[in-house]
């Protein structure tokens, strides 16, 4: 990736910075105006990588061991790369023949090309959870916010860099929910639920519902917590803003909408604040389990 950005027209050193942030999925660029401050090919380069650091890097075992078609069969990966395409065809079709302004502040037109790049460029960075930006996506409309919104919650693949719930764990809800719909009308009927050719066992089922849930209810808490602390300690906070911020720290995305869309920052929020949203990256990032268990009285003692 240093190389090919280079080539695209990016010095060593920025090459180098936006490789470490593009695979580790963190987003850290050293232009203000983020991935918008290179050309399109940069662009293009960064899509292509990020995409690869969202997958499961177990995946790559198999493509060295030559096994590419348990790469392209894998359902985890099949649905992730789906989930891209259509939030990417959303946005295309939402955001069609309007003027985008880029992180930079220039304004251009929203020809098929332009519109093409930057809406399959947000979908990447937002579900990847890498947080680059190109385009101030907080001048859009509901349906491309709502878009970008869940792809936070869904994420990379498992075993990837990137945060979020988790596409697998996605895939595998998705499963319970049409096999208890199936339940309803057919009560007599004892089907496996399977991903690939693995079947998901009745623990493994609870354990995947308790995730999405405390990952729910944590994002809840969130959002009201930075809406009382703000009120008391801060200077106000809209609803969209301390949503966003909730949802965008928990699941370690970066950029929000409103105060904390993609050309601002969270410097203006109370200490109170911040120390919630620094719990909420911690969370994100240990897969919750491993922090929520400390609050657990009987960890504590002895068995």
């Amino acid at each position: 990736q240093t190389i090919l950005l280079m080539f695209t027209g990016m010095n060593l050193f920025d090459a180098i910075c936006h490789t470490f942030a593009t695979l580790a999925t963190g987003g850290f660029s050293t232009k203000n105006a983020s991935a918008g401050a290179y050309t399109p090919a940069s662009q293009i380069v960064i899509i292509v990588f990020m995409i690869m650091a969202g997958a499961n890097f177990g995946l790559y075992y198999h493509i060295l061991q030559g096994h590419f078609k348990r790469f392209w069969r894998d359902p985890e990966f099949q649905l992730y790369l789906g989930v891209i395409t259509i939030a990417s065809v959303i946005l295309i079709f939402s955001l069609y023949g309007n003027n985008l302004v880029l992180t930079d502040g220039t304004t251009i037109e929203g020809t098929v090309a332009n519109t093409t790049l930057h809406s399959v460029f947000q979908v990447v960075s937002i579900q990847t959870t890498t947080g680059f930006g190109t385009v101030d996506s907080d001048l859009w409309g509901f349906v491309p916010k709502m878009t970008l919104l869940i792809l936070m919650f869904i994420g990379g693949c498992a075993g990837s860099t990137g945060g979020g719930i988790k596409v697998i764990r996605i895939l595998v809800g998705f499963k319970i929910i049409v096999a208890e719909i199936e339940r309803v009308f057919r009560p007599n009927v004892v089907r496996s639920i399977k991903v690939g050719n693995s079947v998901i066992d009745p623990a493994m089922r609870q354990g995947v519902l308790v995730y999405i849930l405390g990952i729910v209810a944590i994002f809840v808490i969130g959002s009201i917590a930075l809406v009382l602390i703000e009120q008391n300690y801060g200077q106000g906070i809209d609803i969209v803003t301390a949503v966003t911020a909730s949802a965008a720290t928990l699941h370690n995305v970066g950029p929000g909408f409103e105060r904390v869309g993609a050309i601002q920052n969270y410097g203006w929020f109370s200490s109170p604040s911040l120390a919630v949203m620094s719990l909420l990256m911690a969370l994100g990032r240990l897969e919750v389990y491993a922090l929520l268990v400390l609050f657990v009285p009987t960890f504590w003692r002895k068995p």
